[in-house]
């Protein structure tokens, strides 16, 4: 085989592998990570927490229900926005890195009618989307927008009774 012929296939090779990693990692929309069908209009319940890494391993988790207008402020956060599988995720997934009072949150929301969830988490700088499996996903200004989601999650507690 001539030396342009084993570049040619090299550089075949290299495309379709870029096509196919492209492909993969593109940004998708967070139904598209859900369990069954899903969409954030019949979103009947968010069941939600935050917490600082290393303080509070044990965070109360609180309901939405649907009437509540906490539900539509988390949606507009979420629904919209791009996530895409983080590149170096499709090889083993990244350990949570804790620095100091690192943010943490989760939301699972849910619809009733499908009967079908999509879990939204940050943990350690890593962020999660759980539906029929877990993914781990990148987004544009990902640490900002978690962080808006952590301040978000913590003004909707129910307040502390006496």
């Amino acid at each position: 085989m001539s030396l342009k012929s084993l570049l040619t296939v090299a550089a075949i090779l290299l495309i379709a592998v870029l096509t196919v990693g492209l492909v993969i990692c593109r940004p998708m929309g967070p139904e598209n990570y859900a369990s069954g069908v899903f969409n954030f209009e019949a979103v009947t319940e968010v069941r939600a927490a935050a917490w600082d890494a290393g303080l509070d391993q044990n965070p109360s988790v609180f309901t939405l229900e649907a009437e509540d207008p906490g539900i539509e402020a988390l949606i507009k956060l979420t629904d919209g926005r791009g996530f895409g599988r983080a590149p170096g995720s499709l090889f083993s997934e990244p350990e949570p890195d804790y620095e100091e009072k690192s943010h943490c949150w989760m939301a699972v929301f849910t619809c009733a009618v499908s009967n079908s969830r999509l879990m939204v988490s940050y943990d350690g700088g890593v962020l999660r989307l759980t539906g029929s499996e877990t993914v781990t996903v990148t987004a544009q200004d990902k640490s900002e927008w978690a962080e808006r989601m952590y301040t978000l999650i913590l003004s909707l507690y129910p307040a502390a009774e006496d």
